[in-house]
């Protein structure tokens, strides 16, 4: 996922802001949003134990929206299984032969 993150943005740098784009100058502002540290997501998952949290947080790289898309009702193996690799499913074959 970073590769993908780091070649957009190269792209929005070269191609849709660059000198010669009919944006170019046009842009008003620029965030720099930072992945929540370690110690945050227990604040989404108060009833995991440590491991859990570094697995979510490892796993979704601390990005505040992927993490936010978990169920904190459910285990992580059954959020796992629930929320990412059934969503999976329909696009990738792969992952249907592993379930």
């Amino acid at each position: 996922m970073p590769g993908i993150l780091l070649r957009w943005s190269y792209f929005m740098e070269t191609e849709i802001l660059g000198h010669k784009s009919p944006l170019y100058g046009r842009r008003t502002g620029e965030w720099s949003v930072k992945p929540l540290m370690f110690r945050h997501v227990k604040e989404f998952f108060s009833n995991y134990d440590t491991a859990d949290l570094f697995r979510i947080w490892a796993m979704c790289g601390g990005v505040p929206y992927y993490i936010q898309k978990l169920d904190p009702s459910l285990t992580i193996e059954k959020n796992i299984k629930q929320n990412i690799l059934t969503r999976l499913m329909g696009r990738n074959a792969c992952v249907r032969r592993v379930l």
